[in-house]
């Protein structure tokens, strides 16, 4: 389960913030990463869910981070990325900027 440790870093989680957002202890999320146990199907599900990525990404089965019946165009992938990388109080704050920009008239789609 190295992605976990990648995903982890990348999202700039330690281990005990990680632990304390799953409710287990950081020794658990060491051994994952370590791959001296692996998570249950569920929560294999929840870590995929934490970092936005697939099972199937999360598991090596693929390098695509998404899976979608909708495509996710270059910069949408880019944005992502991005947002994931930034610590937690930094993401609200881009997610209020965005909900007030799409709020003004001129910059809403249709």
């Amino acid at each position: 389960m190295i992605r976990i440790k990648e995903l982890r870093n990348e999202n700039r989680k330690t281990l005990k913030q990680m632990a304390d957002d799953f409710g287990t202890s950081h020794q658990v999320i060491s051994r994952y990463e370590l791959g001296q146990t692996e998570p249950d199907f569920d929560t294999l599900i929840k870590i995929a869910d934490y970092f936005n990525v697939s099972v199937d990404y999360l598991l090596g089965r693929t390098d695509k981070r998404f899976t979608s019946d909708k495509s996710f165009t270059t910069e949408q992938i880019r944005l992502l990325d991005a947002f994931n990388a930034l610590i937690p109080p930094m993401q609200e704050y881009i997610l209020e900027m965005v909900e007030k920009l799409v709020k003004q008239p001129q910059n809403a789609k249709g």
